[in-house]
């Protein structure tokens, strides 16, 4: 009986002590922060550790949120206005926009995106407090320097942000 008891209690140290894995797409992870999206079909993420925002929901109405994907050179921003609660939100307003830029270390390659304000390019806030956003996006940025001259399709988009 001593063997059995000594058993069951080294075995529930073990069980307790392994550390759950955590997942590996930061998609499915509601605790850590995040930008993904498909940029003309293609996959496109943050590192994560460039992710940041500056939270003023349900206090000044603002929010912006940005990250950088450091192997491709590429900086992503949306800053929206007027954000009162979790909704639908376009780019219609003059002081709402999104960005993207390419900026390698060949400046001829830079390229600048950038949404229009006549609403093609939609926001889905799903949590908004005061430390805390996420939701989804997709719309087309145009075209505001650079060499390629045709427009760029978000779609798939997903943000989370903790401060």
């Amino acid at each position: 009986m001593k063997k059995l008891t000594l058993l069951t209690i080294l075995l529930c140290g073990i069980l307790l002590s392994c550390k759950k894995k955590e997942d590996d797409n930061p998609a499915n992870n509601s605790q850590k922060n995040f930008i993904t999206m498909k940029i003309d079909g293609a996959d496109w993420a943050a590192d994560a550790s460039s992710v940041a925002g500056g939270l003023g929901v349900l206090s000044d109405a603002r929010l912006i949120i940005g990250g950088d994907n450091a192997a491709s050179y590429d900086n992503f921003v949306i800053s929206l206005e007027n954000i009162s609660a979790a909704g639908t939100y376009t780019t219609s307003d003059a002081q709402s926009y999104v960005s993207f830029f390419h900026l390698p270390p060949d400046e001829s390659k830079t390229q600048m995106y950038c949404s229009k304000q006549d609403g093609k390019f939609t926001v889905q806030v799903t949590k908004a407090t005061k430390t805390a956003v996420s939701g989804t996006f997709s719309g087309i940025l145009e075209v505001q320097a650079g060499n390629n001259t045709t427009p760029i399709q978000i779609t798939d988009g997903k943000f989370n942000y903790n401060r």
